[in-house]
């Protein structure tokens, strides 16, 4: 088995509400096992699924309610592979093979409608389905049920599903009796796109599905079979994890993530311990669930970067830095130490535009942020506030006049003539100041005493610089 590291990373509470209805059914199957298990093939129906992505559909719901005999055609692409013990219990059957030669309505009434919503699910990406149903006993009466699904993570490789159907009303006991080897229970965790995981109560693995082995980089599961959990964890994360592992054994429920660098580069994972086998008054067993959330992960820090980052220049936005000012003057505050605030507006840039068209405009802004940027200490902060006009934050500042040699810098990084899109360009500066605590105590005033320092500036003839005082420090 090839080697792997894990590194941590801190226990946040980012999981969406789906991923959480997600680890939850999980421990439902796991723990219960008189629940009615269905494994379902969408190998039929997923091609057919492309066409409707394609034609840009705001309301899946209402346009197949318009479009019945689309969605009759699509619904016919399910196939019911298997069902366990349960199912036949649950509706009345003893025979299997009779059961699954039924039409699907003979066992739920509404089989059309939840079928609709499994597709919807799988047309807006989702990974989680739950919904009610009615359904139909052998004895002709009907009863209403909770039905549960997981999508995998890559659907069109293990086209499988398995739903749970639980009675709302407990119409018919459910035999108890542990499922075989072969039952649809051991079908699941073999299927399941995540890794699932058994752990004694010597804190060695006893068993893995073949999700799990894959991130391990190994399909035999005898290669990790009586290891030590803890020996596939990085050792600096090994005692975090042990914790974990204790509280499942005396019978919490953890969550937690982690990183693993694997052939494919660095994957993110969430995880969790279940207690699940006791004997008397001791939990002798543990299952782990482990998903990948890489993609998940990565779309919300997309989100967040855009949500908070300019798109141009990839400078913080003015909602992230007006937090980092109101931050960074609370420090201020506590620590009575002083800080300043540079409003920089660039000369002549409608010019250059003008000039030369809004592309090499673009490529100028991107260019002064790099260059505002290489004349700051690792600790400052410099924001895109808007069009060509640019703020700096000093949060920590021992003197005032260290602010004006900030400036300074950044006026001479304005001096050189830049190409620019095939142009030779300059550009100078003009460079408000307002410093905490002579020229304000909040952000408001702060920002505001900037921008008045910067167009008297202007007025001035550009190019230089002005604390909110008036004084010139040249």
């Amino acid at each position: 088995m090839k080697k792997t590291s894990c590194l941590a990373i801190p226990e946040k509470d980012y999981l969406t509400i789906e991923q959480r209805k997600i680890l939850n059914w999980h421990r439902m199957i796991i723990q219960v096992n008189n629940v009615s298990l269905w494994l379902v093939d969408l190998a039929g129906l997923l091609p057919k699924l492309s066409k409707y992505r394609l034609l840009n559909i705001s309301d899946y719901d209402k346009y197949f309610s318009r479009h019945t005999y689309e969605l009759l055609y699509l619904v016919k692409q399910i196939e019911i592979v298997d069902i366990n013990e349960q199912t036949l219990n649950l509706y009345g059957f003893s025979d299997k093979a009779l059961f699954l030669s039924s039409l699907p309505e003979r066992h739920t009434v509404d089989q059309v409608e939840f079928l609709k919503n499994l597709i919807i699910t799988l047309l807006e990406g989702r990974h989680y389905l739950e919904t009610e149903a009615t359904a139909r006993h052998s004895n002709g009466n009907n009863f209403r049920v909770s039905i549960k699904l997981i999508i995998p993570e890559h659907v069109e490789r293990n086209t499988k599903v398995i739903i749970s159907v639980v009675s709302l009303f407990d119409y018919e006991p459910v035999d108890s009796k542990i499922a075989s080897s072969q039952n649809i229970y051991q079908t699941f965790v073999n299927n399941a796109s995540v890794c699932i995981h058994e752990i004694d109560d010597e804190k060695r693995l006893q068993s893995m599905n073949q999700a799990g082995l894959k991130m391990l980089n190994t399909d035999n599961v005898n290669k990790i079979k009586g290891l030590y959990y803890v020996d596939i964890v990085a050792e600096k994360d090994r005692s975090r994890i042990n914790h974990l592992m204790l509280k499942a054994f005396d019978g919490y429920s953890s969550e937690f993530e982690f990183e693993l660098l694997t052939d494919e580069g660095l994957r993110v994972f969430s995880s969790c311990f279940i207690p699940m086998i006791k004997s008397g008054k001791r939990i002798t067993r543990i299952i782990g669930v482990t998903q990948d959330i890489t993609e998940q992960k990565a779309d919300a820090e997309q989100l967040y970067h855009l949500a908070n980052y300019d798109y141009l220049t990839d400078l913080p936005n003015r909602i992230n830095f007006l937090g980092s000012v109101k931050q960074a003057l609370a420090q201020a505050i506590r620590h009575q130490h002083g800080l300043a605030l540079l409003f920089i507006d660039l000369d002549n840039f409608k010019a250059i535009n003008d000039n030369f068209g809004h592309e090499t405009g673009d490529a100028l802004l991107q260019e002064v942020s790099h260059q505002i940027k290489q004349s700051l200490r690792k600790e400052d902060i410099v924001c895109r506030f808007g069009g060509d006009e640019f703020i700096v934050l000093l949060p920590v500042l021992g003197q005032r006049n260290k602010a004006a040699v900030i400036a300074r810098k950044i006026l001479a990084s304005f001096k050189e003539i830049v190409e620019i899109t095939g142009h030779r360009v300059t550009i100078g500066a003009s460079i408000g100041i307002a410093s905490y605590p002579e020229d304000g105590k909040d952000d408001k005033s702060l920002i505001s005493h900037a921008d008045d320092a910067m167009y008297n500036v202007k007025n001035l003839g550009g190019n230089n610089y002005l604390f909110h005082s008036g004084r010139e420090n040249r």
